[in-house]
């Protein structure tokens, strides 16, 4: 059951690849933001304003050299993965609700690969961005993520094939929220 109001709640992903258009089939409303910080937070923004959700709620994949592919996560911070000045290296927290694991998401517009991806729990291309723009209309924002791969030299294989499964554990997780 749901902490919050679904009916009031932004649900977004983003890509359609990522739900598989289960979602959809469910005739679930889902919005898709786009790859990377820039993509996601216009569309965040976009969508604030004509929708006007009391809450947002991130579904997607990520990768992960600590958690074992298929895992669902709750992010309950998110940092920036590219260097940036230390005063403007600020992990945002999210509204954790679920019984999950909870992670720090690190979020960049690249993919990362081999040794350095040992340094975080869990990497997108979206959350950090998404998070920022949430804080900054003070509308809360959870997300939840399957690891679809462990950022390796094998993350792209894996990623293609682990979507399926990404997108039927998502919605399995949000239908639970639903009963």
């Amino acid at each position: 059951m749901s902490p919050f109001d679904l009916e009031k709640t932004l649900l977004i992903m983003a890509l359609p690849l990522e739900s598989q258009g289960l979602f959809e089939a469910q005739g679930i409303e889902i919005q898709y933001t786009g790859v990377g910080k820039i993509n996601s937070a216009m569309k965040l923004t976009q969508l604030i304003l004509k929708k006007r959700p009391k809450h947002i709620l991130n579904l997607g994949s990520a990768g992960s050299r600590h958690f074992e592919i298929g895992t669902l996560l709750e992010v309950e911070s998110t940092v920036r993965r590219e260097p940036v000045l230390p005063w403007m290296q600020k992990a945002l927290k999210l509204k954790t609700f679920t019984d999950l694991s909870k992670v720090t998401c690190a979020s960049a517009d690249y993919i990362e690969v081999g040794e350095s991806s040992l340094q975080w729990q869990l990497m997108d291309m979206e959350i950090y961005s998404l998070a920022h723009v949430s804080q900054e209309f003070n509308i809360p924002i959870s997300s939840v993520k399957f690891v679809t791969d462990n950022s390796d030299q094998n993350l792209r294989r894996d990623w293609d094939s682990q979507l399926k499964a990404c997108a039927t554990k998502l919605l399995d997780f949000y239908l639970s929220l639903k009963s």
